[in-house]
């Protein structure tokens, strides 16, 4: 589970060419598509500076996100590739959704979990590792 401060915000993965002292703000494609738990289609949201992780999370109490992500290609050469699922709460309505996304450059070592806006009040992160 995560929550931000901010009164809405998404939760974005960044990436880092140099060991994390800055961290690529531009040649993302990212974007999720939402569905409340009551309706069918209900919305998407792109960015072309973060990977999106999440839907938009409120911060009200019981508000909050879970999900799981894929991330391939990091270290390969090749574009750095995401995608996963999330469900939250939003002004007390329980949203799931898709996402996908790349990041154009190569030579990624890094990476930075953070919300769009604000900071993560709470959350639980596990890192698993699967090398070839």
């Amino acid at each position: 589970n995560v929550a931000p401060d901010a009164a809405t915000a998404v939760l974005t993965l960044v990436f880092s060419t140099n060991g994390g002292s800055s961290y690529l703000n531009s040649n993302y494609q990212s974007g999720y598509n939402q569905y409340a738990y009551n309706t069918g289609f209900s919305g998407n949201a792109n960015t072309t500076t973060s990977m999106y992780i999440s839907l938009s999370i409120t911060n009200g109490a019981n508000q909050t996100g879970a999900g799981q992500v894929w991330i391939s290609d990091i270290t390969s050469g090749a574009y750095a590739k995401t995608m996963g699922q999330t469900t939250c709460m939003n002004g007390g309505t329980t949203y799931g959704a898709v996402f996908a996304g790349t990041q154009t450059a190569t030579g990624i070592n890094a990476m930075r979990v953070l919300m769009e806006s604000g900071n993560i009040v709470t959350g639980t992160f596990k890192l698993y590792g699967v090398q070839n």
